[in-house]
Order: structure tokens, then C-alpha cells, then sequence
């Protein structure tokens, strides 16, 4: 982290500790608490444009919530400004947005800092693992794709849970994970697709910088093509018509989480024009 950010964090924090002395009360929801600390506005505003804000208002459920101060975000945009804007400013990445933020939230327990030991893990509600530490009166948080969060103000009670403050933002897998990456690590079912996606260099082939949703045939689908096709497709002289074929596959500049698919419209891949059917047994194209 910059010398200079940090001496904002520094100055930011010891505002924030005045702000949450006056904002905390056991009578008052997460929500409501961080709603009324300016240094948390960002997240604050980021939890309600997703609509997970009406969660940490929720007195029937638990948390125990890690919210990043604002220069922490500052901090992560001045790192990777690219992939900051992305997941932060584009509609077609809320539900990355989603998945980041619900990275600082544990469902169900309230783990106050007295109870941290060193090196323990909870899961957070996008499911992956978080590793706390406790050292000489100092609380971190760490993910294997962040750099370690140190806890600046610790125990923020509320009356559905407990506030962590934390002067960084805690990335989520997908952070550091392209679209590369994401093919080479697909499971076995996909061996066919990724041989072919490299065989070809297809995401190479898109636009520097592009996003894209890929529809990812598994090997079942390749091989309900029959053993003369995927001979053709597989020749190194026909690599064009392979290329086109997978392309049929690709939507350019736009990332559609499934959840956004509506039945009865149609997508815009590379290469042509898909029809979306949704039933009680999936998702057809």
C-alpha cells in the first residue's frame, strides 16, 4: 500500500473511532449503525445499490460484518483502477459486486474479537473462507487473493450482530482470476472445450481488454457431434471453421450471470443470435 494512503487510513480511522463511539448502540441493527458513520458511506452505498442493506437491517438473523473504511476503497481503485471501475461502476457486474461484498459478511455467529483465535476460518455468505488472526491485541482478515485487512476497530456491537472495521478491502477469487484462468482450472466434463479454446488461442482472438460470458459445451455435448465431425473441427486445416464455431459460444463486451436470463429473449453472441428458453429443467439455448 502507498506511504500516502496509508497516512490517510491513518487519519481516516481515528475520525471513524470518534464517529462509531457516537453511532454505536446495541438497540440499533448493522445497517443502521453504519448507515450513520460517514467513513463507511461507500460501502454503505454500494450495500444499497445491490440491495444487501435490507440483510444487515434484518433483526431475525445473525452477522458478523468486516466493512472496509471509504479510503480503503480508494486504495483498491489506485491499485487496479481497471478492475476496479469494472466490478464497482458496470451494471452487467452487480452480481460480481455481490459476491465482493458478501465476501465481509458471516451468516448465523456472532464472533466477537475476544473469540478469535489465530489462523481460524469462517466462511463468508459467498462461500469462500476468510482467515482471521489475532496477534499482540491486533485482529486481521485475509483471503488468498488480499492483501491481510488489519482490524481497526474491533466489536461495533449491534442488536443483530457485531461490525469489524477493517482498512482493507477483501477480494473475492474471482479478483485475480481471468478468463484463462477460469477455462484451465474447468472441471474434467470440460477437458474437450478447453483443449479446443487452446488449441485455437480463441480468447486471444477477442478484443484486448474485452469482457465476455462464454457457453461452455461440456464434453457430452462434443461428442453428441459424431466421431467424422469432431475429426473435421479437431484438423489443424480447419481451425477457422472451429474458431466460428466456438465463437457461436461467446458473448463479447457483456457479462450475463444466469440469473439475468429471461425466458423468451434472445443474446447476442460473437457470431450469431441465440434464443433463450427457460423451464422447470434449466436454461436452453
Amino acid at each position: 500500500m502507498r506511504t500516502g494512503t496509508m497516512v490517510r487510513i491513518v487519519a481516516a480511522v481515528a475520525l471513524l473511532l470518534t464517529a462509531v463511539r457516537e453511532t454505536s448502540a446495541q438497540n440499533q441493527t448493522l445497517a443502521e449503525i453504519a448507515g450513520g458513520v460517514a467513513d463507511l458511506s461507500t460501502v454503505v452505498g454500494f450495500l444499497g445499490e445491490t440491495g444487501l442493506i435490507g440483510a444487515l437491517a434484518n433483526e431475525s438473523a445473525v452477522y458478523t460484518v468486516f466493512p472496509p473504511i471509504n479510503d480503503a476503497f480508494a486504495a483498491l481503485e489506485e491499485e487496479d483502477p481497471v478492475v476496479y471501475q469494472r466490478i464497482f461502476g458496470a451494471a452487467d457486474f452487480v452480481a460480481h459486486l455481490k459476491n465482493l461484498l458478501t465476501y465481509h459478511v458471516v451468516a448465523g455467529t456472532v464472533v466477537s474479537s475476544s473469540g478469535i483465535m489465530d489462523g481460524m476460518t469462517v466462511t463468508a455468505v459467498n462461500k469462500e473462507e476468510l482467515t482471521l488472526g489475532s496477534s499482540n491485541g491486533t485482529v486481521t482478515v485475509s483471503s488468498p487473493s488480499t492483501m491481510e485487512a488489519t482490524v481497526v476497530i474491533p466489536d461495533v456491537n449491534a442488536s443483530n450482530g457485531v461490525a469489524h472495521v477493517i482498512d482493507t478491502v477483501l477480494t473475492p477469487a474471482f479478483w485475480n482470476t481471468s478468463l484463462t484462468d477460469l477455462i484451465n482450472s474447468a472441471p474434467e466434463e470440460l477437458s474437450t472445450l478447453v483443449s479446443l479454446v487452446n488449441t485455437t488461442g480463441l480468447l486471444g482472438r477477442l478484443p484486448q481488454g474485452a469482457t465476455a460470458t462464454i457457453l461452455a459445451p461440456n464434453n457430452n455435448a462434443f461428442n453428441a457431434l459424431g466421431e467424422e465431425a469432431l475429426a473435421f473441427y479437431t484438423d489443424p486445416a480447419n481451425v477457422d471453421a472451429l474458431v466460428a464455431v466456438l465463437l457461436n459460444h461467446v458473448i463479447v463486451d457483456v457479462v450475463v450471470p444466469a440469473e439475468n436470463l429471461v425466458n423468451n429473449t434472445e443474446v447476442e453472441t460473437a457470431r450469431t443470435t441465440l434464443s433463450v428458453s427457460i423451464t422447470d429443467e434449466g436454461v436452453f439455448f
